[in-house]
């Protein structure tokens, strides 16, 4: 076979991928928009009753946000609430600011499990709102901080947020509604992440589109099939017991939400036979987005990596939407590049004309407008999201931003792979600490 011979039929190949992806994804849309719809209409028989919820906040020199933070989310609209503040060795004035705003006084609690090396230093309690809980304890990162709080919860659920999230003042109340949207034993929901930061700038802007994908049609179609691959940590609601019983959060971890739901689903399938990990529709919390392209190339590079690690890492994190992560977000990058570096090895070669590579091209920019679209009409009958603006800066990213990012994603899969040990696996001896932030 010659040279030329085989870069048509690798482009023909590649041709395929894209149309089954593209397939693929659509399906994927429709069976979110039904769920957006039996969400919407269903109507729980009984109200739930509000269950007592900790509040997990690990906070590392935060002194700027900690009391705005922490009284924000004491006025959340749900009563049954405990907030239990982790700061994680601090060495700035976040315990100070703390102990001031807030009236804390020492106080004892009881581990009930231990799950981390680690106990804090100091505990305290809010003179002012006996909900508030301070514990202190020296920096181990985010994810043991997490863990180290965990051994002290004594309520059946909790959640986690970083110090600088702002919940939607309905947000727990949207997530323990969704505690009965299934049948069977819910042991963690997860809700939409809003950012915070969307019109802080063009870069920001063009990362709402990619959410609203990853989410209205990554996240709400796997519902029916339990087979939800992603709660996000800072809007998600997880029972206690499932969670120790894990081991809590993966500590080290490049993406520990995403192996931490992975973990539950294993744990799940083995001791729960009605289990159940549900995501909804509500935005229940809101985050801030990279807002340099430094920063957003660190995120998605350790994204991939964490991908990968967990897509390698054990069958037991196998569930149904695991074939179509490998498809579709795995794969992607790769194939994308293969096939731009093949276009222009044609054109070299002259084995197709120049109007082919521009319909290659064309159809390439048609798909992503299509998928933009897609994640527009599943979330058009929530009335939360602009869908102008949604269509727009799906548009715009496809003019730079999507291929950036997607050599990003191939520069990091191709440097894990040649790495010995894989560098995928190197969040096992690296600390937390240095991947904590811009989640």
């Amino acid at each position: 076979m010659s040279a030329v011979t085989a870069v048509e039929v690798l482009l023909l190949g590649l041709t395929g991928y894209f149309g089954v992806s593209t397939l693929a994804t659509w399906i994927l849309a429709l069976m979110s928009r039904n769920e957006v719809e039996r969400l919407k209409t269903h109507t729980p028989q009984k109200l739930p009753p509000q269950p007592e919820i900790t509040v997990l906040v690990p906070a590392c020199n935060e002194e700027s946000v900690i009391v705005s933070s922490v009284r924000a989310l004491l006025r959340l609209d749900y009563s049954n609430l405990k907030i239990m503040i982790i700061n994680d060795g601090s060495k700035d004035g976040t315990l100070h600011l703390l102990s001031q705003a807030f009236q804390l006084r020492n106080e004892t609690f009881s581990a009930r499990t231990r799950i981390s090396p680690l106990l804090p230093r100091s505990m305290f309690r809010s003179a002012m709102d006996p909900r508030l809980i301070v514990l202190d304890k020296q920096n181990s990162g985010k994810a043991d901080s997490i863990n180290c709080a965990l051994q002290f919860v004594e309520s059946e659920f909790f959640a986690i947020s970083d110090a600088d999230t702002q919940w939607s003042p309905q947000g727990l109340t949207h997530l323990v509604a969704g505690l009965d949207v299934v049948r069977g034993h819910v042991i963690a929901v997860g809700g939409v992440v809003g950012l915070a930061n969307a019109q802080e700038n063009l870069l920001t802007r063009l990362q709402v589109s990619e959410y609203q994908r990853a989410f209205f049609v990554g996240r709400l179609c796997w519902n029916s099939q339990n087979a939800v691959p992603l709660i996000s940590g800072a809007a998600g609601l997880y029972r206690t017991n499932p969670a120790v019983q894990v081991g809590g959060i993966p500590v080290g971890s490049l993406t520990e939400d995403l192996e931490f739901t992975l973990k539950l689903h294993a744990f799940g399938k083995t001791h729960i036979p009605d289990y159940r990990i549900l995501f909804i529709e509500k935005t229940v919390c809101f985050t801030h987005a990279p807002q340099t392209w430094k920063v957003l190339i660190e995120q998605r590079a350790r994204w991939q990596r964490g991908l990968l690690w967990c897509m390698t890492s054990s069958p037991k994190f196998l569930t149904t939407s695991t074939p179509f992560i490998w498809f579709l977000e795995v794969m992607s990058a790769p194939m994308e590049w293969l096939a731009f570096f093949l276009v222009l090895l044609a054109l070299a070669s002259a084995s197709i004309p120049f109007s082919s590579a521009g319909m290659i091209l064309l159809v390439s920019f048609l798909i992503g407008v299509a998928n933009s679209v897609l994640a527009m009409w599943v979330s058009y009958p929530l009335k939360e999201h602009n869908p102008r603006r949604l269509l727009a800066g799906g548009i715009l990213e496809l003019f730079g931003y999507r291929q950036i990012l997607s050599w990003v994603r191939f520069r990091s899969m191709w440097t894990a792979f040649r790495s010995r040990p894989p560098s995928w696996r190197a969040h096992l001896i690296q600390p937390d600490a240095k991947v904590r932030k811009n989640r």
